[in-house]
C-alpha cells in the first residue's frame, strides 16, 4: 500500500507543513528543532495507522524514510506523551474548522 500523503491532504485544505510545525511549538510538543518534526512524526502515524501496524519501530523506519536520516524507536517513544496528544487534538480542531 502506498504511504498516505498528509502533507497533499492538508494542503487541499490550506494547512501547510509549516503551521503544523508551529501547531506543534504551541502546543508544547516541540520545544526546539529537532530531527524528529511534528509534520514527520504525524506522517508516520497516519501511514502506519491506515496499515495498522502501529508500532514505535514501524513509526522510527518510517520518518528515516521520509528525512533520510537515523531516527531511533527510542527517539520516537519519548515523543509519544501527553504533548503529542495535545497537539493531534488540536490539529484536528483545525482540520475539522477547515472543512
Amino acid at each position: 500500500m502506498e504511504n498516505f500523503n498528509l502533507e497533499k491532504a492538508l494542503n487541499e485544505i490550506n494547512i501547510s507543513a509549516d503551521y503544523v510545525n508551529e501547531l506543534a511549538n504551541k502546543t508544547g510538543l516541540v520545544k526546539r528543532k529537532r530531527k524528529i518534526t511534528a509534520f514527520n512524526l504525524t506522517q508516520a502515524s497516519c501511514t502506519e495507522s491506515i496499515l495498522g501496524i502501529q508500532s514505535f519501530n514501524k513509526l522510527a523506519i518510517n520518518i528515516n524514510e521520509q528525512e533520510k536520516q537515523r531516527i531511533s524507536k527510542q527517539a520516537v517513544a519519548k515523543k509519544m506523551t501527553g504533548a503529542f496528544d495535545k497537539f493531534l487534538l488540536s490539529l484536528i480542531e483545525e482540520v475539522l474548522k477547515k472543512l
